[in-house]
């Protein structure tokens, strides 16, 4: 006879093997887009991966960072390109791509695995969640249903940090409510540990998180009167918690923290790509129209609604979950609605789960709630509806060769020839600002090869010339025409070199260059695929 426990592992080993069995078949479908193609990496994406780079060689040699190299580069200084990380950004992301480098090489294809591997955290975490919130099948519903959200599809084949931060936020929220409301101490550690690498992961974690916090602590401590665990013991857990968490975030915000701070106040008042105001219309139905645009596609945007609606109806007997999912989801919406003016359909793409576990909740209470047979097959067609949706084209568009890297190959070689340089470490300035072409792509393929040059994204010296603040520096340095003879090099591009708000920054600094160019050499151009020219320049010696 089967025992009780054995029953229950056997539908957790079915629900296993069906979400293996659905990552496999996701991961097969994204494959193409994660081979490196002509259109390079943009501009976080590019950041994010020469970060990667810079932890895998200082993983290889920890030892560079002696000498007070560390501390020079906490202070700006731009002598040492090849050991200097963004800085911005948090390390774990990179951190893990670097460990997959040093197994599988340093490739753009292994760069993509570190999203697949937190892709699959994602769908596992989501799936642990629901069940232990509502009961299985919710989890595998949640997570099927996840797998089928365009939004989880366009980050996956992009090396940035929001979905790392979605799957963050689903286990630690697992492991949240697996503390039994700061009960059970191993698991409160497990949370704070979990924590402090979310925070790691991207500084915004918090926000995710702050509300389930309070809510569970809450409830926990509101429970208390009712069993046989004092209140002292869950308050205990908890601060063991934040101190786990503390211990494993500081070693990186600590020394950072002033930047990091003034650099978040301009980037979540507006910036370039913000609005101007968080309470107007367009603000306000932001991120509610990213969901059938972006996010969800319209089919499963349809099939999460109803859901929802279900959810919100039939879940009288799961009260607390309601509230829980209910209030977290609507903080979420109105924190970065209102509070956070710049806005990416991404920032939020930790909603993503939130939605559709309360979605997958209302679809399972539904289901076993139709009798008749239009019922069943009414919820049959909502179920499947969001496979619909998969009929889009999974391969992200080839834009064509930008010439990136036989440009960054055409700089490597002038480097060799060019032994008595003034200065200790090479500067290479980059005019164009766009998509294909900037500053931190060029940088990235720059550190691919190793070179010790200092590539700098001229327009976030500019800040002083556009009207909003944007591309802060936080060490004030001279911009592009104080400094314009410390440049070594200049990138170059003509035809649309610029997105808001650098279009009349972008063409005056290149005309200003055009001004000098008998104090440069032509060192190679190239034909781009939107018909412009890229081109090379070097400072001539002598």
């Amino acid at each position: 006879m089967m025992s009780l426990a054995g029953a229950g592992r056997r539908p957790a080993g079915h629900e296993t093997l069906i979400l293996l069995l659905a990552v496999a078949a996701f991961v097969a479908a994204v494959a193409p887009a994660l081979r490196e193609t002509g259109t390079p990496p943009g501009w976080d994406q590019s950041v994010h991966l020469r970060d990667s780079l810079v932890y895998e060689r200082i993983l290889r040699h920890p030892s560079v960072l002696a000498g007070g190299v560390l501390g020079a580069i906490l202070h700006g200084s731009e002598d040492f390109p090849l050991l200097t990380p963004s800085g911005y950004y948090p390390p774990l992301v990179p951190g893990i791509t670097a460990l997959l480098y040093r197994v599988a090489g340093r490739s753009y294809e292994t760069a993509m695995a570190t999203q697949i591997l937190f892709l699959v955290v994602l769908v596992f975490g989501t799936w642990a969640l629901g069940n232990r919130l509502l009961g299985a099948p919710v989890g595998l519903a949640a997570g099927l249903m996840l797998l089928a959200a365009p939004g989880i599809r366009l980050n996956a084949e992009e090396y940035m940090l929001d979905l790392p931060l979605t799957a963050m936020v689903v286990v630690s929220a697992w492991a949240l409510l697996a503390s039994d409301g700061f009960v059970r101490r191993d698991r409160s550690l497990l949370f704070g540990v979990l924590a402090g690498a979310g925070m790691l992961t991207k500084w915004t974690f918090f926000l995710f998180l702050a509300l389930p916090v309070a809510l569970v602590l809450a409830s926990g401590l509101a429970s208390t009167s009712k069993e046989s665990v004092p209140r002292s013991r869950r308050w205990n857990n908890f601060a063991l918690a934040l101190l786990a968490g503390g211990v494993v975030a500081a070693p990186y915000y600590v020394p950072i923290l002033p930047i990091l701070v003034q650099k978040t106040i301009v980037h979540a008042g507006g910036a370039a790509d913000g609005f101007a105001s968080p309470f107007t219309p367009a603000a306000a139905l932001y991120h509610i129209e990213a969901l059938p645009r972006k996010l969800f596609g319209w089919p499963l945007t349809i099939t999460a609604a109803a859901g929802i609606l279900g959810f919100l109806w039939r879940g009288q007997e799961t009260r607390w979950v309601r509230a829980l999912l209910l209030t977290w989801a609507l903080s979420l919406y109105a924190i970065f609605t209102f509070i956070v003016a710049n806005k990416q359909s991404r920032y939020l793409l930790p909603w993503i789960p939130i939605l559709l576990l309360m979605a997958a909740g209302g679809l399972v209470a539904l289901w076993r709630r139709a009798a008749a047979g239009r019922e069943l097959l009414a919820m049959g067609m909502l179920v499947f509806l969001p496979v619909t949706g998969l009929a889009d084209s999974w391969r992200t568009e080839d834009r064509g060769d930008w010439n990136i890297r036989p440009l960054v190959a055409r700089l490597e070689q002038e480097l060799a020839r060019r032994s008595n340089l003034p200065h200790k470490v090479p500067m290479l300035g980059v005019i164009p600002d766009m998509r294909e072409v900037n500053g931190p792509t060029i940088a990235y393929y720059a550190a691919r090869r190793d070179l010790p040059v200092t590539v700098v994204q001229l327009v976030n010296r500019m800040k002083r010339r556009v009207a909003v603040e944007v591309g802060l520096d936080p060490f004030g340095r001279d911009d592009f025409y104080q400094s314009f003879d410390q440049y070594d090099f200049l990138a170059t591009k003509d035809g649309d070199n610029a997105v808001p708000p650098w279009e009349d920054v972008v063409p005056r600094m290149q005309a200003y260059f055009e001004e000098r160019l008998s104090e440069f050499e032509l060192l190679a151009s190239f034909r781009e695929p939107d018909g412009s020219t890229l081109a090379l320049y070097g400072r001539k010696r002598g």
